[in-house]
């Protein structure tokens, strides 16, 4: 028997997660759910577009994304637009950036 074997364990949702019951998915998030307590962050970034994030727009030279970040203990909320720049990214990573076509995007 292999080491992962011996550690894994099944699956409940009570196993991840804190709360008696699972979560519901058709519940709506607040700011407080997101991000409370004396010193907690909170980051997400659009991958489709919706009403709270935009979602990814590819360009021919690059993408934009759209992300918020939040902290509790100032109160901060930071929205973010980035704009990533093949050409750029090509020279540090190991991933083939050629534009939307290759990522499925268009």
């Amino acid at each position: 028997m292999g080491r992962c074997s011996r550690l894994a364990r099944p699956f409940t949702w009570t196993s991840w997660w804190w709360a008696p019951s699972p979560p519901d998915p058709a519940r709506k998030l607040t700011t407080r759910d997101l991000v409370s307590g004396d010193d907690h962050f909170f980051a997400a970034t659009g991958i489709t577009h919706g009403d709270f994030l935009g979602g990814i727009r590819y360009l021919p030279t690059g993408a934009v994304t759209h992300s918020l970040a939040m902290r509790s203990r100032s109160g901060t909320v930071r929205t973010i637009q980035a704009q990533h720049r093949w050409e750029r990214l090509t020279r540090i990573s190991a991933v083939p950036y050629r534009g939307p076509e290759a990522a499925g995007g268009r």
